[in-house]
């Protein structure tokens, strides 16, 4: 037999476990991201080639995350001489269609340069233009009279 109060007392802890359910389940939505970061890759180098080469290799440790090198950090002075700069890897954009590629121009892209900025810039333009076309872009650097330098790139298989 159930008494008044007993029917009471149970209702009320009823009620309360059920208001207690519907708090915990209305504010605890498991983990929620609030901080991330697209992998890096910081590399030294003493010279204009390397620097090419740097990038080079950003994209290949770059592809293992299914992005590409599209943003490249500050470069900075190293004490020993040498310079470091860092590349972000960048997620790709959906997966290009397959398309009948045109032929690629056989003239360079030729771009002069005053610092190492530039020279990345140039390269990479360079890049993104051969892929288009299913190769990659080679370079050959020169030094001109005014103190600026000329780098011609080449689209190769």
């Amino acid at each position: 037999m159930f008494t008044k109060k007993g029917v009471c007392g149970f209702a009320c802890a009823m009620l309360a476990s059920t208001a207690l359910a519907a708090c915990g389940t209305a504010y605890s939505t498991g983990p929620q991201q609030v901080h991330a970061n697209n992998p890096s890759v910081t590399y030294s180098y003493s010279n204009d080639q390397e620097l090419l080469l740097a990038s080079d290799k950003a994209s290949a440790y770059c592809s293992k995350y299914q992005a590409t090198t599209l943003r490249s950090g500050t470069i900075m002075s190293n004490p020993d001489g040498t310079n470091s700069v860092v590349f972000e890897c960048v997620p790709l954009n959906a997966p290009a269609t397959t398309v009948a590629m045109a032929p690629v121009p056989s003239a360079p892209m030729t771009y002069r340069y005053m610092n190492s900025q530039e020279l990345l810039t140039a390269s990479q333009n360079a890049e993104a233009y051969c892929l288009r076309y299913g190769k990659h872009s080679n370079a050959t650097i020169t030094s001109n009279m005014d103190g600026t330098k000329t780098a011609s790139f080449q689209c190769v298989p």
